[in-house]
């Protein structure tokens, strides 16, 4: 049978337990009052650190409808913030002022570079001796006049088409900048315009030198609608949120590689020149990659997604968080490897909720501090253009030592249905096929905005069964779709499985946090059911304090070079004897990486290796 599902179970007032949130006071800095759409009150646009543990907060006062200030804004601006990490007294510096509209910024080796509405910046001077004038252009935003020639015969409009772009939160990896650009859509949100640019709905690429992006080389990826907010993750992969809209039905997170030649799948509306990224797609020249994380379009979903963040440390390591300027809470998206037919791996996701307490507010930016917390900044009151007054600015979860929680970890699929994996050992009772539903959707990309999803249809749980070890549930779900089965019309049919848990307990009979799950079904996995716990690994700490065998590294004349030898993921930081860090790697397996000293004479130094929720630190020297 099919039907429109009630969205009644995501955590109201709830913080997570694994973590304590706080409100961050910052000293001359405060919300304000907002008195319309361009005046009163600030938000966060972008968070990042110095190596000296100062922050470093983009902030603006500009709302508007998406169209660019005619001139730079004193509240649009760079602001250090120092003593957040020490439990010292905490400062704001405002060091780079009058930008426009910003909405991101990135540290390179201790240089902050911003990406306003219009342009992209570096700001040259730390101390902020000259605020209002302390920013330097380093290139003008995608439009007309700086994309060069015309090869695809772009047919160029003016006014409405212009005011959706925005360069959004660029990462940077290997001596790139990576930056989502955004899609060509009208005021109101419809895509039936012609691209304004060659650039529109593509990945930029460009280095610390760019000064004119090229149209040949600086696009690496295309298909983006809305995409606020990038992340980097592993080997250089970027987590990006695109938004609803036309093309879109619902919220999703992509995952994007590099020149990897994909697309994303946004395109311009019937008898509109297509985009870069749709032109491509078409000739054979790109790969349509689906999302690897989606949730419902709904009060209790997601709305308006905003700056995902990869958890390197943490309880919830290896997942993914991601806040909404149009829903409250932050959603966590626990990832799932599924091997095709030729074994290559492909991601897909399941979305949950991680926390729910910030009220209204609209979280816009994450980041993970070198504390290990997580700092999430608001931009006004959640609306589809956040508009009213936040309660806060800021918002501070740090890991509880002794934390404890009861839920759904992850979520995997089987060639049956699916494995719930959970964070305690649950209560065997309460594992019954009537405390399980599971739904599937599908949806399709419609030109018509925000439609192409259909109502959910219920699958049958015919069996639920669990682990010898109660840390796994496995239940058996006979008829899931995936990606392009049961198709409906000629364009890709996307599924989506959700779920509602009821009535799961702990053994110690702790309430289930996770009662509510949206799992992006693109493929069926070979997987098989084994009840057999398998076999434990020793912890992190256990295998990397024996130096000898799994991390060793050699000093050279201005470098330290090491190695490690683990089969999971981990994160390598080189501090000062402060804790301040000077330079991070991530790796996954066994692998060797080189530091250059951060310094012309020999010092002591402190090695850190993380591995999920362990650490190994060592005193070195060169």
């Amino acid at each position: 049978m099919a039907f429109v599902c009630s969205q009644a179970s995501k955590p109201t007032n709830t913080t997570n337990p694994l973590y304590t949130q706080t409100v961050v006071s910052l000293p001359n800095m405060t919300v304000g009052s907002c008195s319309g759409n361009n005046t009163g009150c600030i938000g966060v646009t972008g968070i990042d650190w110095l190596s000296d543990g100062r922050m470093v907060l983009l902030t603006t006062d500009f709302e508007g409808g998406g169209e660019t200030p005619t001139t730079g804004r004193t509240q649009s601006r760079v602001t250090l913030v120092s003593g957040l990490l020490n439990g010292g007294t905490v400062a704001t510096q405002a060091i780079s002022t009058n930008f426009k509209f910003p909405v991101g910024v990135t540290v390179v080796n201790d240089r902050i570079y911003v990406s306003d509405k219009d342009s992209f910046y570096v700001v040259p001077d730390n101390t902020g001796a000259n605020p209002t004038t302390n920013r330097q252009r380093k290139f003008q935003a995608p439009m007309q006049t700086t994309t060069g020639s015309n090869p695809l015969n772009f047919s160029f409009s003016t006014g409405a088409t212009f005011w959706h772009h925005w360069i959004f939160t660029p990462v940077y990896y290997k001596g790139k900048f990576y930056a989502n650009y955004s899609g060509d859509i009208q005021n109101g949100g419809p895509s039936d315009v012609p691209p304004a640019s060659f650039f529109g709905g593509s990945l930029l690429a460009f280095d610390t030198n760019t000064s004119v992006l090229d149209t040949n080389i600086n696009r690496a990826s295309g298909g983006f609608r809305s995409p606020n907010g990038n992340n980097l993750g592993l080997n250089g992969e970027i987590w990006s949120a695109d938004n609803q809209g036309s093309q879109l039905p619902m919220c999703y997170l992509v995952l994007v590689k590099p020149f990897t030649n994909q697309y994303f799948g946004h395109r311009q509306g019937n008898g509109q020149t297509p985009s870069w990224g749709q032109a491509w797609f078409a000739a054979g020249r790109l790969q349509y990659d689906p999302p690897v994380a989606i949730m419902d379009y709904a009060a209790n979903g997601w709305r308006s997604l905003a700056q995902p963040l990869y958890m390197t440390s943490g309880p919830y390591a290896g997942d993914v968080l991601v806040g909404d300027a149009n829903s409250t809470g932050i959603a966590r998206v626990a990832i799932d490897s599924v091997s095709d037919t030729t074994g290559a791996p492909k991601i897909q996701c399941a979305a949950m909720w991680f926390s729910n307490n910030t009220g209204n507010d609209a979280i816009n930016r994450l980041s993970l501090g070198p504390d290990g917390s997580i700092y999430a900044g608001t931009y006004r009151s959640i609306g589809n253009w956040p508009s009213g007054t936040a309660q806060n600015l800021m918002y501070k979860y740090t890991p509880r030592t002794n934390g404890s929680v009861f839920e759904i970890k992850k979520i995997r699929s089987l060639n049956d249905g699916f494995e719930l994996y959970l964070s305690q050992p649950v209560n065997p009772g309460t594992v019954t096929t009537s405390n399980f539903t599971v739904q599937q959707k599908s949806w399709v990309r419609q030109v018509t905005y925000g439609t192409g999803a259909s109502n959910y249809t219920t699958r049958n749980v015919t069996a639920a069964t669990i682990s010898n070890d109660s840390l796994r549930i496995h239940l058996t779900v006979p008829g899931i779709q995936r990606i392009n089965q049961s198709r409906r019309g000629d364009t890709i049919t996307h599924w989506v499985t959700h779920f509602l848990i009821n009535n799961l307990a702990g053994a110690n009979s702790a309430t289930n946090f996770t009662n509510e799950a949206w799992y992006a079904q693109n493929w069926i996995s070979a997987r098989t059911w084994d009840p057999v716990a398998p076999t434990p690994i020793a912890p992190a700490t256990q295998r990397i304090s024996m130096l000898d065998n799994h991390v060793w590294h050699t000093a050279g004349q201005g470098f330290l070079r090491v190695n490690v030898d683990l089969a999971g993921t981990y994160r390598v930081t080189l501090r000062d004897m402060q804790g301040r860090a000077l330079a991070r790697r991530d790796g996954s397996g066994a692998g060797e990486m080189e530091f250059a000293a951060p310094g012309h004479t020999q010092s002591l130094y402190l090695l850190e290796v993380r591995s999920g929720l362990d650490t190994y630190t060592r005193v070195v020297t060169f």
